[in-house]
């Protein structure tokens, strides 16, 4: 079942892919466990397909839980020493993945995208730009700039680049991040909302209150949703 679903999912039959995945890991669990390496395995399968719906929080859900077990299993402690820890999992995950499935495979995005996120975690903004911006590349290479997993990447690196002060930048990944959820979901979408509220943010507004072109333009672009 496993074969069979990662080859679903490489198809782009992803609701067949996550069927197989899913019964896949219920036997998994029943046979050696959650925390089994190969159990753990298999968890960034179901959240890549999960992320190629648009369902961003169940993809997160699946990411938390191999982190979480991965964690438990190392004895990692709380606080620094946990994202430490994680990222070395993800670093370790990142490169089996492009060892066995080669540099431009979207599982290999995939990975280079949680990194981002985790070095974002720990307060590290250059070096999650730095992954954020790898991932996205490839995304755009391999499924195009309006895919839901490209727009995804674009609304975290919206993010971290605010986070740098770079306002001009994040405005534009949110911009590209919208006009590619837009074709797929409507306005009151959670996920287009969340990239809404995010331009929407104090910080973010206040950044353009000393100039009015800009700020005339990001009144435009919010009232056209």
């Amino acid at each position: 079942m496993l074969k069979l679903g990662r080859t679903c999912s490489q198809l782009g039959h992803y609701d067949d892919a996550l069927r197989l995945l899913q019964s896949a890991l219920e036997l998994q669990k029943r046979l050696f466990g959650e925390k089994h390496s190969s159990t753990l395995a298999m968890l960034p399968d179901l959240a890549d397909i999960l992320v190629f719906q648009g369902e961003y929080r169940k993809a997160e859900g699946y990411v938390k839980t191999t982190l979480r077990l991965q964690l438990e299993k190392l004895g990692a402690n709380r606080y620094q020493g946990k994202y430490d820890e994680a990222l070395k999992w993800a670093m370790l995950s990142f490169a089996e993945r492009e060892k066995l499935l080669g540099k431009s495979h979207i599982s290999v995005a995939a990975s280079k995208h949680l990194v981002s996120t985790l070095y974002f975690s720990q307060g590290q903004y250059e070096k999650a730009l730095d992954w954020g911006t790898q991932a996205l590349d490839m995304f755009r290479h391999l499924v195009g700039d309006l895919h839901l997993s490209t727009c995804a990447i674009q609304h975290d690196m919206g993010f971290y680049l605010t986070k740098t002060g770079r306002y001009d930048e994040a405005l534009e990944m949110y911009q590209n991040s919208l006009n590619g959820k837009l074709k797929s979901f409507e306005r009151s979408h959670p996920s287009v909302l969340a990239t809404v509220n995010n331009i929407s943010t104090p910080p973010f507004v206040m950044a353009y209150r000393h100039t009015k072109v800009k700020r005339k333009s990001l009144a435009i672009f919010i009232h056209r949703l």
